[in-house]
Parts: C-alpha cells; structure tokens; sequence
C-alpha cells in the first residue's frame, strides 16, 4: 500500500514537470525563437561570442560576468544559435519548478510541496520568463531557490562539510550573476552560525569556510579579469549598470515621471525638452556619463550625482523610496512607450495570477510560523531583494526573483484551506449518519 502511494507520488511529480517542460518548450519554440527581443540580450550575446572566440570579456565588460559565461557555454556545447539559449532556459525553469516542490516538501509537507510544483509549473510568468533568455531574471530566480534548498540542508545536516561548501558555491555564482544578493549573504551567514546545533567552534569554522567558498567564484574572475587586462577589478560590484540603475532610480526624472520610459520618448535635440527640463537635464547627465570609457568611474559619475539629488532632496527620496517599495509588489507596470510584449490581456492574466499568490502567501506566512527555523531566512531573503531593489529601481521582473517562495508559503495555505474545509464536510456527513 506504502509502495503504491510512494509510486503513484512518483507518477503525479513527473506528470507535473513533464507537463512544465513542454509549456516552456512550446513558448520557446513558438515565440520567434531566433529573434532578439529585447536590446539588452544583444549586449549578453556579445559578451557570449567574445568568450567564446577570444577567450576572454571586453575591457569595458557592463554586464555580471556569470550570465554571458553561462551563454558562452550553451553556445559552445550545443552550437551559436539563440534557440538552443531558449531550450537551456526552458530546462532551467522546469528545473526551477522541482526545486520549488522539493523546497515546499522538505519545509512542510509532500501535499504542500505538490502544490507548489503545480502553482509554478503553470504561474504564467514563469512559463513567459522561462524563454526569455534576453536578461538573467529566471536563471538567478533559478539560483535563489537552488540556494534556499542548499541552505535547508545546512540547517538538516550541519555536521556536512561538503553541504557548506555547496551553498557557499551557489552564493557566490548567484553574486556573480545579480550582485543584489549581496545584501542578504551577511543574514545567511549569520542565520547558519546561530541555528546549525554544533558546538561554537564547529560552528565558526564552517561559517568560515562558507564564507571562503562563497568568494572563490569572485576571486576566481576577478584574477582572470587581471590576467586579461592587467588591471584590478572586483565584478561584480563595478559594473555601470549598477550606477545606471542607482540614478535612474534615485533622481528628479523618476520622481515626477517614475520609472515608465516616460525619458525614452525623447531623442537627442529633440525640441520638445525645452518644455521638459527635467527630461532634458538626466539626458544631459545620461550623455556626459556615455563620454566616459571605464564603466567603475561612469558607475561612480551617475551615482554621485543621484547620492546628490538625495542629499538635496530628503523628502523627496524618503516619498520616491515609499512609492517604489509599493511598486515592487504590484503585477505589472503601464509603458508609457510603445512595448509589443504588453497588453491588456497579459497585464489582466499577470494580475489573475500574482494577487492570489502574494495574499495566500502572506496568510501561508503565518501559518509557518513553527517552521521559523526555516522560514526566516527566506523572509529575510525577500527582505533583502526588496530593499535593495526599492533603493535602486523595482521592476516587476525583478520582484519574479522572489515568487518562488511566495508560491512556497502559498502552497501551504492552500493545503490548510482545504485540510479545514474537507474536515467540515466530513464531520457534516458524519453528523447525518
């Protein structure tokens, strides 16, 4: 009987990622699979063919170098064509939604982990981001819970060297891939120290070679990046991206505009500006920024310049901070600028599907709170995604980074929900009998 259930588990499990795989081939195969559809897949892909014939990255590398180097691999493995990038993505979040099951057993139940296989394996974004190859957003959403599962086993097997040595290896490739984690590697740390039941110096000694193991992939590029340049640089926390992203996020523009594109409506010259200053003067800045070649000291020009708008502007930031801290909960955002991936329908379809998710994980929250052991780190995991991102800019893609565990705590309402519901019905039966 034992045997048959463990089977029939078996069967629904593979039913289910079967079933996650082919809606994301489909869309990857579907959806114009040779075409780049966003500018920013451009400059990965260049990073990617680099690697590939030379050997190394481009001086003036703006990009985390761990994404491009996981594209120079595809393409070395399988052949230089963006397709089979698309199937690799495929893979990854079909392999996203096992780990979410197994995160989702391992913390509370086979029941409450099935269901959150079944919750991400047709969450429409993630079948939608499971294609879209053109920015890291999935593959790190991939690494997040990858690295939750890793640390799960950490607090379950303390005594495990080779288990701190493999989350400490995981947190370092996702740094390397969105520097944002960053934040959240001092909790995690400090999290394993004061939970894992060993004595304080097996403890230490572990939480040092956790932290040692989690430099290595930094250490590792950033001797490369010598070797090929002859110039020291710690990627990935010298990237213009970063400064792009803390001046957009912190200045006059976004606080009268927000983040909507409103400034990309406007050319070079355009005459309309002499109506916009505001437009006109972070194009100004945009454009200097550009005169600059090496991207630390472009990063460091444009977030002197938003560390200034702050410095001037206490209230305005502390009111801009607020807004954006909203922002990066809600299921879409309204372009102001023509966008052929948004519609009415798709934005409708994201909202169907997100609020529910992010109400029943708040109530799932609640309902773990026996569980704090785990859940906590998680909590602070998502903490530390939000702030972080609030301070710079929030995207919806980049709150996707923290669906999985939405789905996770969401999962266990369910489960509880029906539990409660399927008692009641039962005991009205009993009580007819």
């Amino acid at each position: 009987m034992v045997i048959n259930l463990i089977k029939n588990k078996i069967v629904v499990v593979f039913f289910i990622i079967a079933l996650a795989l082919t809606l994301r081939l489909i869309l990857a195969f579907a959806l114009h699979p040779n075409e780049m559809g966003w500018s920013d897949g451009n400059r990965y892909l260049r990073y990617a063919l680099q690697l590939i014939e030379t050997g190394k990255f481009e001086k003036h590398l703006t990009a985390e170098p761990f994404y491009p180097a996981v594209w120079a691999l595809v393409y070395a493995v399988f052949g230089k064509s963006l397709l089979y990038v698309r199937i690799f993505m495929a893979v990854i979040g079909t392999i996203l939604c096992f780990i979410i099951y197994k995160i989702g057993t391992r913390i509370f139940s086979e029941k409450a982990g099935i269901t959150a296989l079944v919750l991400s394996a047709l969450y429409p974004i993630f079948i939608y981001l499971s294609r879209t190859c053109e920015y890291p957003t999935h593959f790190f959403t991939f690494l997040l819970a990858l690295l939750v599962l890793s640390m799960i086993s950490v607090i379950d097997d303390p005594s495990s060297i080779f288990k701190w040595i493999v989350s400490g290896f995981i947190l370092g490739i996702s740094i390397l891939t969105v520097p944002t984690l960053f934040t959240f590697a001092p909790f995690m740390a400090l999290w394993l120290f004061i939970t894992t039941g060993l004595s304080i110096i097996r403890r230490f000694v572990r939480v040092v070679l956790f932290t040692l193991v989690s430099i290595i992939p930094i250490l590792i590029f950033t001797m490369l990046w010598y070797e090929w340049h002859n110039e020291l640089r710690v990627y990935p926390f010298n990237t213009s991206r970063s400064g792009g992203a803390f001046f957009l996020g912190n200045s006059e523009l976004n606080y009268v505009y927000g983040d909507t594109g409103f400034y990309e409506n406007f050319k070079e010259n355009d005459p309309r500006l002499e109506q916009y200053q505001i437009v006109k003067k972070h194009l100004e800045i945009q454009n200097q920024s550009r005169n600059i070649e090496d991207p630390a000291e472009r990063a460091k020009f444009l977030k002197d310049h938003a560390k200034q708008w702050i410095k001037d502007n206490p209230k305005k930031f502390a009111e801009l901070f607020f807004r954006k801290f909203i922002g990066y909960w809600q299921a879409f955002v309204t372009p102001t600028i023509p966008n052929p991936d948004d519609s009415p329908a798709k934005r409708f379809v994201q909202a169907l599907t997100y609020f529910p998710i992010l109400f029943l994980s708040i109530l799932g929250v609640w309902l773990s709170r026996k569980k704090w052991k785990y859940t906590v780190p998680i909590l602070l995991l998502i903490g530390t995604q939000c702030l972080t991102y609030t301070l710079y800019l929030t995207r919806v893609r980049y709150r996707t980074h923290i669906d999985s565990f939405l789905i996770i705590f969401a999962a266990l309402a369910i489960c509880v929900i029906f539990e409660k519901l399927s008692s009641k019905i039962n005991k009205k039966e009993e009580a007819k009998v």
